[in-house]
């Protein structure tokens, strides 16, 4: 339908939705769909309510006839007294496989303060307790944590659970984890553990970590199995799975994958970072598209889940002596989180 998620919270007099976001439906129009993508069907509804609204107040003659024709929605259309603007734009990105809280910003001065409040996210996150005291950026930053299935496999026969205590380590104290992303088009993207010249900085830390599923040959598993990866994409070495949630400092293309997965933590059913196994038909594939094997498109299983957002409301504030308006940040605090994932 013309849903793309369930609405969270809608904010039209600071212009903003927050949604949930459904896993496989993208941000923005595609090559193959134009159509079915959170843009779109923002504005589609958008139009239509306002094309409902305009028309109740033309039926009680509070409007002239003429202005039912010449709504419109854009990014990029200037708005006049006779052509009401809708405007959606999406000021964050979130993976076409990956659900969870995304947000849409219908007001232009919105969307430029979410912006601001991404750009200056890594080093308000990383302030310590101390400085936050006294820094402005506080009250201007922006949180957001993922959940994810997570694969566990077993190294020289000393099975999981070694494996888990190291992951559960990366929680103490809140520590960062910290990887190296190559500059480079395409993917999967390259990551290290190791520091390289001009390669991007990757910062992340481990909030929570769950309880062990192991996978063992009964029924239960069996079923399990076929709901993460399907018939045969489950990878051999993966013995358990367990929960894990993350909280981004950094925002670069896979983070969260590409990290985990060099943790030695694949994400289940991510047939890019070794979460799931390509399938028969495309394994040997070498054709691409937008720069993705084909043999790594359909990874629609991925478990990956923005599962909190927060963000502080913005108040408008007149900047400049030409007495333009712009949005800062207020101390009313939004928080969202989602309870279920899977």
């Amino acid at each position: 339908g013309e849903s793309p998620g369930l609405i969270v919270k809608e904010n039209d007099e600071k212009g903003y939705i927050v949604l949930n976001k459904p896993a496989g439906v993208p941000v923005h129009p595609t090559v193959d769909n134009n159509v079915e993508n959170v843009a779109g069907s923002i504005g589609r509804s958008l139009l239509k309510r306002k094309r409902e609204e305009i028309e109740t107040k033309i039926a009680m003659h509070e409007l002239a006839p003429s202005t039912n024709r010449t709504i419109v929605y854009s990014k990029n259309a200037k708005k006049s007294e006779d052509d009401p603007l809708l405007y959606v734009v999406t000021p964050q990105r979130l993976d076409q496989n990956t659900s969870g809280l995304f947000v849409v910003a219908t007001k232009k001065l919105f969307a430029a303060y979410y912006a601001e409040l991404l750009r200056k996210k890594t080093d308000a996150l990383l302030q310590t307790d101390v400085e936050r005291d006294t820094s402005s950026v506080t009250s201007g930053r922006i949180r957001k944590k993922y959940r994810c299935l997570v694969c566990v496999t077993s190294k020289e026969n000393a099975g999981y659970e070694n494996e888990v205590q190291r992951l559960r380590t990366l929680t103490e104290d809140s520590s960062l984890v910290t990887h190296y992303l190559k500059k480079e088009q395409g993917a999967p993207r390259t990551f290290s553990s190791e520091y390289c010249d001009d390669w991007l900085e990757c910062l992340m830390r481990i909030t929570d970590v769950g309880d062990i599923i192991p996978l063992t040959d009964g029924q239960a598993s069996t079923n399990l199995c076929t709901a993460l990866w399907g018939d045969d994409e489950k990878p051999k070495d993966c013995t358990a799975i367990i929960q894990v949630e993350v909280e981004l400092l950094t925002g670069r293309t896979h983070q969260i994958r590409g990290q985990m997965s060099t943790l030695g933590f694949p994400l289940c059913g991510d047939k890019m970072y070794g979460g799931a196994l390509s399938s028969e038909n495309n394994k040997d594939s070498l054709s691409t598209r937008d720069g993705y094997s084909d043999g790594y498109l359909n990874s629609h299983k991925l478990a990956l889940q923005c599962c909190e957002l927060s963000f502080f409301d913005p108040d408008e504030k007149e900047s400049g002596k030409n007495g333009k308006v712009k949005y800062v940040s207020s101390n009313r605090l939004n928080s969202f989180r989602l309870d279920e994932a899977w």
